[in-house]
């Protein structure tokens, strides 16, 4: 059976050890917002395990820039706005 995780993080955290689930593709944004250019760079390693969100904060960021860049020069496919 296909395994996708629709909702995971890379970055660091201050939680316990992760485990290994053989999951075939997983949905994945940042950490935090600052986290974008660590997304990119597992995507652009592992691109037919990853779907990139990318994760702005309308408060702090050039929202249409930082999208533009994400999406159209980095191939992100989804956005998460907090």
């Amino acid at each position: 059976m296909k395994k996708i995780d629709a909702h995971s993080h890379i970055g660091s955290f201050l939680c316990g050890k992760g485990h290994e689930y053989e999951i075939e593709k997983t949905f994945l944004t940042g950490a935090s917002f600052r986290d974008n250019d660590t997304v990119a760079k597992a995507f652009h390693k592992y691109p037919d395990k990853i779907v990139p969100f990318v994760w702005v904060n309308p408060l702090l960021d050039n929202v249409p820039e930082k999208l533009h860049h994400y999406v159209c020069d980095e191939g992100f496919m989804g956005i998460k706005m907090q």
